[in-house]
């Protein structure tokens, strides 16, 4: 983990305090960002990224970085991800072998 995921971290924490629930944990190179358990996003390769699910492999895309620092954004960007996980049965499987993969991050 880098500094700069500890900088998204807490940048993305700020804009979401209004997220019931949240909590912010390690998770692999980064940090995941969970609400009543449900993985919703991540701090993670250099980026914010909402987490997906796609033809079968959990999809971490890359929020616009300028988003992270606009809260009613990130905040509506967040909760309509995990309303959509909380409805697919594989969000919250406790099943240890999970393909992951991610978008390349965008650079404006």
């Amino acid at each position: 983990m880098s500094a700069t995921e500890a900088a998204i971290r807490d940048r993305a924490a700020d804009s979401l305090a209004e997220v019931e629930h949240l909590e912010v944990r390690r998770m692999f190179s980064g940090f995941g960002f969970y609400v009543d358990g449900l993985l919703v996003a991540a701090a993670w390769d250099g980026a914010f990224r909402l987490r997906h699910h796609e033809r079968g492999s959990w999809v971490y895309k890359a929020v616009d970085d300028s988003t992270i620092d606009e809260p009613a954004e990130l905040v509506g960007l967040f909760r309509d991800r995990a309303l959509v996980l909380s409805r697919d049965p594989a969000a919250r499987s406790a099943s240890k072998r999970r393909r992951y993969r991610h978008e390349p991050r965008q650079r404006h």
